[in-house]
């Protein structure tokens, strides 16, 4: 699956590298994030940030997007410790318009850092326990104002993924073979649905 996602990219950058009309934003994105998946249980909904939404556009209808998100959640019945879920992400972006100032956005990306961290209510880390692994991304966004300044966005999200590893007191173990997780304990799923600010140039 990440070979077709790879060769997927790398077909987008090669027939679209003589495009003329390229175009970029840089933006941030506030919203509200729904975990899932069997090791989320217990885990309630929380805020997102998106600290960094950028894109490039190699053509009209074709370009490229990478991403940098983080949510924080409280846990059920557990009143000083809190879980941050951040990944990164990156993929093609395919843009329809719709109108001379309205267009979308799809924007499926491979997240290959996932992570997971609990901190007490000050932010310090918490039992030096950190999850990782890696994901899929379905994006898409609505936006608005796509001319050079400042435009604006409703999106949402889908990531889909597991938990490979556990790093606990700077060692790195395995969840299944080291921890003994089956695969259902290791899916995670998170749905975000989030407004952006974006600078178009």
């Amino acid at each position: 699956m990440k070979r077709i996602f790879y060769i997927l990219i790398l077909t987008i950058f090669t027939t679209t590298s003589s495009a003329q009309d390229s175009k970029a934003y840089f933006g941030i994105s506030l919203g509200y994030s729904v975990p899932g998946g069997e090791s989320m249980e217990g885990i309630n909904d929380g805020l997102e940030l998106g600290f960094v939404n950028f894109g490039y556009r190699f053509s009209e209808n074709i370009g490229a997007t990478l991403n940098l998100n983080s949510s924080g959640h409280t846990i059920d019945n557990v009143d000083d410790v809190n879980v941050g879920v951040a990944y990164l992400s990156f993929g093609p972006m395919i843009s329809h318009q719709i109108s001379d100032k309205i267009l979308i956005d799809f924007k499926p990306q491979y997240a290959p850092s996932l992570v997971a961290a609990y901190t007490d209510d000050s932010g310090q880390a918490y039992d030096d326990t950190e999850l990782r692994g890696g994901a899929f991304v379905l994006a898409n966004s609505i936006v608005f104002g796509n001319s050079k300044g400042f435009g604006f966005s409703i999106n949402t999200d889908f990531l889909t993924g597991k938990w490979s590893s556990a790093e606990i007191d700077g060692q790195s173990l395995d969840l299944g073979s080291d921890l003994g997780y089956d695969e259902d304990d290791k899916k995670v799923t998170k749905f975000t649905i989030s407004v952006g600010l974006r600078y178009n140039f």
